[in-house]
Order: structure tokens, then sequence, then C-alpha cells
């Protein structure tokens, strides 16, 4: 059976690129994202542990009252921003999950094409061997005819 040519082979090409782009980028994003909330999950422990350290015990003083007050202040502040961060993030995962679908679809639709091109294609082969085939039987049957016509009993 004789290969039949997909014009449309380089735009598929062309999104096929583009879709592993896309999934690329967005797994370049969920990393990023991963990572800001490892770092926030650290910002809470250290913050927890901070608060045990400075649990009344009475063996702290009003200096390292102060100090863990301003430690714990600059990891709220830390904490703060890495939550906006993560918010930016998750936004742009949110945009790159839209972009691989759309890529996706795109991929799709030239991909069934393709295959919808084919199958045609493959059923007219079908009905060209079937009338080769047809003439064939019916140029045997038409010489069979004769040379029965052609004897004499």
């Amino acid at each position: 059976m004789p290969h039949v040519p997909f014009r449309l082979a380089s735009v598929l090409a062309l999104r096929e690129s583009q879709l592993t782009e896309a999934l690329q980028r967005m797994s370049q994003i969920e990393t990023e994202a991963n990572q800001l909330e490892h770092r926030l999950k650290a910002i809470v422990r250290e913050r927890d542990a901070t608060f045990a350290r400075t649990a009344p015990s009475g063996e702290l003083d009003a200096a390292d009252l102060w100090l863990a007050s301003r430690y714990l202040e600059v990891l709220e502040r830390e904490a703060l921003v890495i939550q906006q961060q993560v918010g930016q993030v998750q936004g742009q995962l949110a945009r790159a999950r839209t972009v691989v679908a759309e890529r996706h679809q795109a991929v799709d639709a030239l991909t069934r094409l393709r295959e919808r091109l084919e199958a045609a294609a493959r059923q007219d082969e079908r009905r060209v061997e079937q009338r080769q085939l047809d003439e064939v039987a019916a140029q045997r049957a038409e010489r069979r005819r004769r040379n029965r016509g052609g004897r004499t009993p």
C-alpha cells in the first residue's frame, strides 16, 4: 500500500514541539511552586521551633525575648512574601495548564485528521483493487463464454 503524504505533517510537527515546550514550561512552574511551598513549610517549622524555645520557662531575659520577637517578625514577613509568590506561581501554573490543554487539543485534531485521511486512502485503495479484481473476473468470464460459444457440440 503506497504511503499517502500528510500535507499538514509540518504543522503537526510544529504543534507537537509546541506541546512539548508547554509541558516542559508547566513542569518548571510546578517545580518552582513545590520549592516555594517547601520553603514556606520550613519557615513554619522554624517559627514553631522559635515559639517552643521562647515559651515561658523562666530562663529567658528581656533581650532574648526581644530578639526572638524580631526573628519571628522576620519569619512572618518572609512567609508573607513567599505566600504572595506562591499565589503568582499558582496563577502561572493555571495559565500553563490551559496552554498545555489547548496545544494538546491541536495535536489531537491534526492526528485525527491524519488518521481519517489515511483511512480514506486505504478505502480508496481497496476500491481500486476490488475494481481491478472485478475487471479480471469479468474478462475471465467473457473468455469462458467465448470459449464455450465457439465450440460446437
